[in-house]
């Protein structure tokens, strides 16, 4: 855990790079749709800390990580991450029938019987 902090500290203190203008527009993006009413936290820490939990690290984690930018709490971060998630459109859910079968093997009286059972 202590390599993916260190990791995060390192993209964060980047200047230039390829990560730099997605990231700008989709700052630029969140503040358009106005999902945020109080921002006593820049919007830039806010739209990062639910890009750093979404990428795996526990809301304590990246609190701590960010403790540099600003001093907020880790239910702070399930907050922004929840409001962010429910911003932006999911993938339409395709329901896909499943069909399990399972091949048994008995031997009965001496002679050798196959059972086929089929759960869907």
């Amino acid at each position: 855990m202590v390599r993916c902090c260190q990791v995060f500290l390192w993209v964060l203190s980047l200047s230039v790079g390829d990560w730099v203008e997605p990231f700008s527009v989709l700052v630029d993006r969140v503040g358009r749709l106005g999902l945020f009413h109080w921002n006593r936290r820049p919007l830039r820490v806010k739209v990062l800390s639910t890009m750093l939990y979404y990428s795996g690290l526990s809301y304590r984690v990246v609190a701590k990580v960010l403790r540099g930018e600003a001093e907020f709490s880790h239910d702070a971060v399930r907050l922004w991450f929840r409001r962010l998630r429910e911003a932006f459109p999911r993938r339409a859910f395709r329901r896909r029938r499943v069909i399990v079968v399972d091949e048994t093997k008995l031997k009965l009286k001496g002679e050798q019987l196959y059972v086929w059972a089929a759960v869907a």
